[in-house]
């Protein structure tokens, strides 16, 4: 049964959720979700009531693949989501952040990189898994208010998350969402002020910043194989040729048990 999973995204950095380079992941924060959640699940994340955007919508994906943490770190078709702190805004965000180490047995954090602490990395490890979703919609501060769902208010109230909807408040959920068109990432991070988002835009190539966010590249079909290409920022900008989904996978295989806070380790490309 599909199941819908709501929570408040308390700070927007464009880290959790992860909507860049055409694919939107949730890979730190929020381990209970991360941990439990299904293929085909939803999830929806609003915005915080001390900001002033309480039941806006910050995104909402559909979860299309699941992994766990080695193999998102190895998977070359989410290499542009390590982090990368000398490159652009959302390169600095990256959420492929966490790596194992075969030689030491310890799980590692890309150092300087926003969760580079010892809480944080035991924290995110207790999810266990990736959620990786290729349809979804980002609008970051500039989400519509959630509407009842078959008469059903989806939103999170505060802490914490729900899940525990009625099967035909997830169908309407859904239907407004896929009403959408599911254009991709179309917003900026709430936390992302003026020189962030130029920043972001000049490290794409972009001829015009004072163009307004325009709608993503949408595949001709629905196939398995159709490409998606991240949100154009302006009319003028090429198609991005890091498409996560043009990369085919080549992930290593691992050959022995990691610790139970992540995936296996042994992976050829286990270090940065």
């Amino acid at each position: 049964m599909t199941r819908l999973h709501t929570y408040v995204v308390a700070t927007d950095l464009g880290l959790a959720p992860n909507p860049f380079h055409g694919v939107c992941t949730l890979a730190i924060c929020k381990p209970v979700i991360r941990r439990t959640a299904r293929v085909g699940d939803w999830i929806l994340g609003t915005g915080s009531k001390t900001r002033g955007y309480r039941g806006r919508a910050v995104y909402a994906m559909q979860v299309a693949e699941i992994l766990d943490f080695e193999a998102y770190w190895c998977d070359p078709r989410f290499h542009a989501k390590r982090p990368d702190l000398a490159g652009s805004p959302s390169r600095r965000a990256g959420d492929n952040l966490h790596w194992f180490d075969p030689a030491t047995g310890t799980w590692n954090t890309v150092p300087g990189s926003y969760h580079d602490r010892a809480w944080l990395r035991a924290r995110d490890l207790r999810g266990r898994q990736v959620l990786i979703a290729w349809d979804f919609v980002y609008w970051g501060g500039e989400g519509p208010p959630v509407p009842p769902c078959a008469d059903v208010n989806v939103v999170c109230p505060g802490r914490g998350h729900r899940n525990r909807f009625p099967p035909e408040a997830v169908d309407a959920f859904a239907a407004w969402i896929r009403a959408t068109g599911l254009p991709g990432r179309i917003g900026w991070p709430l936390t992302w002020g003026s020189d962030e988002q130029a920043e972001e835009t000049a490290a794409r190539g972009c001829g015009s910043l004072a163009s307004p966010l325009g709608q993503a590249h949408r595949p001709t079909s629905c196939s398995a194989t159709s490409r998606r290409t991240e949100t154009r920022i302006s009319s003028d900008c090429a198609s991005r040729p890091d498409d996560a989904r043009g990369v085919s996978c080549s992930r290593p295989r691992c050959s022995k048990s990691a610790p139970e806070t992540g995936g296996r380790s042994g992976c050829a490309h286990g270090t940065p």
